[in-house]
């Protein structure tokens, strides 16, 4: 898998962030990037705007996969000191952002 400029540029913003990537998902429905961490944080870019989203908690292990479904869902599943595995609702996701970028601007 090659990675042009805009992708390799992502990678790098998000790994001042945390320690190391796990994985990277494009989401072709929505043109995003889901990137996952070895800190259990979940990143999240536009690729069409090229913005920051973004930035999910909810493992406290590494980050180790993820898959989608129905264009609806995003899953992603930690390691073993976690063993959970979250179910995303990416349109509820990015309503949520949204307002806070706007409340932000206030």
């Amino acid at each position: 898998m090659t990675l042009n400029d805009f992708e390799e540029n992502i990678l790098r913003n998000i790994a001042a962030r945390a320690d190391s990537l796990y994985w990277l998902k494009l989401l072709s429905c929505v043109c995003q990037v889901w990137v996952g961490t070895n800190r259990g944080i979940v990143f999240i870019c536009d690729v069409v705007s090229r913005q920051f989203v973004s930035r999910l908690s909810f493992h406290i292990d590494a980050v180790s996969s993820t898959c989608t479904s129905s264009d609806r869902f995003v899953f992603t599943a930690a390691g073993q000191l976690d063993g959970r595995v979250a179910v995303w609702r990416w349109p509820r996701v990015l309503r949520a952002a949204a307002a806070a970028a706007a409340a932000s601007k206030r």
